[in-house]
């Protein structure tokens, strides 16, 4: 499997567009109310070029989840129900993410056509995927829950103990499939050892031959491993990288039964595209009642391959949102929310910029009010991309350069004439794609 990789040409932005309820929840302790986003439905997705001009809006099929993936403005893959999947959880609408009949759809977006290439069905179905840096490969996961997931469909553990599987690293309801776009040919592994929060945790395509890095569930814990995409075929990191040793990652401060313990939440691990450095976060909720919003922190760690250490690069307040790192592998950036959930009016955001060693800390973008809703830096350039909405009810995409600091507003619901404060729309950033936006 050779990934190969897009150059330095042109690029665009894909993101998707979401409505929400917009619930007052009164915090009697605190002497306040919050005003919070609840997600109400998936519209569809939209590409820019880069600067901002060229706005396409693509209709996804049937209802989609949010789950989509591409890297080039040709194709579009994403998961979407034949049904609602809107349940209600003490009268708070949440999305059903076990919900049996979601399907797996190949867009044109060109022409505006989809095709289902996997159906879901008596052997499970499509609940999260992603694209290889030229989308000439996908990974997807394809679930069968059991009974007890299937009687527990809540979209957010945190508030509503009845989601369980979606966000355990423990679970085993889940299959690993890698396909190559254009033939169509699979590999499946992982059977008995995989889960949703496990792929969602790491998920890595390699640029050294192709193949797939993620987590595998083990009886005694868990392990990085190497999926070969023409095979198949199961490695661990220690056969990958031997030089390391990976007995010295802490699994236990990682990941909790059942996905979520006492406000911690499951890690997420992001791994330099030169393959030396992995950055792992955890982020851990309070139960402060006397808050109104819901205050949390953050540890972040450095796994340095080649220097074959494993430490801790910063702590603090704030629940890291999403990491990305640049195309050369000497930094990352950050999303940093001072609270978690979607109370915009609450939480203050920011982009917090490290060196590869994680030095050189310094905030390059600072969004007081405003929820950063997924980040991006511009393969092989020096941009960085953002959504963000507030309660002025207009979702917005951003884009800061790192040398000046200069932010210039990309795209908002205004201009796609989405703004509407009854049910605001927000936008959630997606990835950059190679080529312009599809005309």
């Amino acid at each position: 499997m050779d990934t190969g990789g897009s150059g330095t040409g042109d690029y665009g932005i894909l993101f998707t567009s979401y409505s929400n309820d917009l619930n007052s929840i009164p915090n009697p302790i605190a002497g306040c109310e919050v005003q919070s986003f609840t997600l109400r439905q998936v519209l569809g997705a939209g590409t820019i070029n880069g600067g901002g001009s060229g706005y396409s809006a693509f209709q996804m099929e049937g209802f989609p989840t949010g789950a989509v993936a591409s890297k080039n403005n040709e194709s579009l893959y994403y998961i979407s129900a034949a049904s609602s999947p809107a349940t209600s959880v003490d009268g708070y609408s949440i999305t059903d993410v076990n919900q049996a009949d979601q399907d797996l759809w190949d867009g044109n977006l060109r022409n505006g056509s989809s095709t289902i290439f996997r159906a879901g069905g008596g052997n499970g179905f499509p609940s999260l995927l992603a694209a290889d840096v030229d989308n000439r490969y996908l990974a997807y996961t394809l679930t069968q829950p059991s009974a007890d997931t299937q009687a527990s469909p809540g979209a957010g553990a945190p508030g509503f103990p009845q989601a369980t599987a979606r966000y355990d690293p423990e679970a085993t309801d889940s299959r690993l499939f890698l396909r190559r776009t254009d033939d169509g040919f699979e590999v499946e592994a992982l059977a008995g050892a995989y889960n949703r929060q496990l792929f969602e945790s790491f998920q890595h395509f390699s640029t050294r031959d192709g193949s797939f890095y993620t987590i595998e569930r083990q009886p005694d814990g868990y392990r990085f491993v190497r999926v070969e995409g023409e095979t198949g075929a199961v490695d661990g990191f220690e056969t990958v990288f031997p030089e390391y040793d990976w007995g010295q990652i802490d699994w236990g401060q990682l990941f909790l039964p059942g996905g979520f313990s006492g406000g911690l939440q499951p890690a997420h691990f992001v791994m330099s595209p030169d393959e030396t450095r992995i950055i792992v976060y955890r982020n851990e909720t309070s139960s402060d009642a006397s808050s109104c919003c819901t205050p949390g922190s953050h540890r972040l760690w450095s796994i340095d391959i080649d220097a074959g250490t494993y430490r801790l690069l910063d702590e603090g307040d704030g629940l890291v949102g999403d990491l990305d790192w640049k195309h050369d592998s000497s930094g990352f950036a950050f999303s940093l929310l001072s609270c978690a959930g979607c109370a915009p009016s609450c939480i203050d955001s920011q982009i917090i910029l490290m060196d590869r060693d994680g030095k050189q800390q310094q905030t390059l973008v600072s969004e007081p009010g405003n929820k950063i809703n997924g980040l991006g830096w511009r393969p092989g350039g020096d941009e960085i991309a953002y959504a963000v909405y507030g309660l002025d009810y207009v979702g917005r995409i951003k884009a800061v350069d790192p040398g000046s600091r200069d932010v210039k507003q990309l795209i908002s619901t205004d201009d796609t004439g989405q703004t509407d404060p009854s049910q605001p729309v927000v936008f959630s950033f997606i990835s950059w794609i190679a080529g312009d936006s599809a005309p």
